[in-house]
């Protein structure tokens, strides 16, 4: 067990030796111990000075076997200057917005209803007769959703069916199915992408 493992993190080291590794199609061979918590870890022995410091990683395999304790024993060192913990952050940040931007499915309720009014003209003396028209209307909700321990507000715009549709759901405090791509780069999660918007069914798969 320790050799494989000691392996695999051999090969965690080695794959960012490569120019390629952050590129697409590099991602498909990646070793499946590169996570966001090891690249975040990584990237918390890089050298604070980046002028000519570097440091190195030694991957040791001993046999304890091994009869004639005199023979030499290779030695894997994965040379990790400036360039090599560029691409660290490179794939630091990768994985950062690749897990801030999920389609992810939750059991959800309407809190609040945001209706935008749309946009005061300008003064008559900057434009002409008709050439001003107002902006269409926004409609925004929230739902509460349960992310885990926790809960969740979450903000998206819908279209004014939807938004008619949700007046009812939120009055009458119907459960709702949200199916979405959802931004979680900041406390208050918003929608990226609405997939599906409906009242939860007791036959849909259990959420939470």
């Amino acid at each position: 067990m320790g050799y494989q493992v000691s392996s695999l993190l051999e090969e965690t080291f080695s794959f960012i030796e490569k120019e390629t590794c952050t590129e697409v199609e590099a991602q498909q061979e990646k070793p499946p111990t590169l996570t966001r918590k090891v690249i975040e870890h990584i990237a918390k022995i890089a050298p604070t000075s980046s002028l000519g410091a570097k440091c190195e990683f030694t991957v040791r395999h001993a046999d304890i076997n091994r009869k004639r304790r005199s023979e030499s024993i290779h030695s894997v060192i994965t040379q990790m200057d400036s360039l090599y913990f560029d691409r660290v952050e490179i794939m630091r940040q990768q994985y950062a917005r690749e897990e801030s931007f999920q389609r992810e499915v939750y059991k959800c309720y309407v809190t609040d209803l945001h209706k935008d009014s749309p946009s005061e003209p300008p003064s008559p003396g900057n434009l002409t007769v008709g050439e001003w028209q107002p902006p269409p209307k926004e409609h925004k909700i929230t739902v509460e959703l349960r992310a885990g321990s926790s809960r969740r507000k979450l903000r998206l715009t819908v279209l004014p069916k939807q938004y008619s549709e949700a007046v009812h759901w939120h009055d009458e405090e119907i459960a709702l199915l949200i199916d979405a791509t959802i931004d979680k780069r900041t406390s208050n999660w918003s929608v990226s992408e609405l997939h599906e918007f409906r009242p939860y069914s007791k036959k849909d798969p259990r959420l939470f």
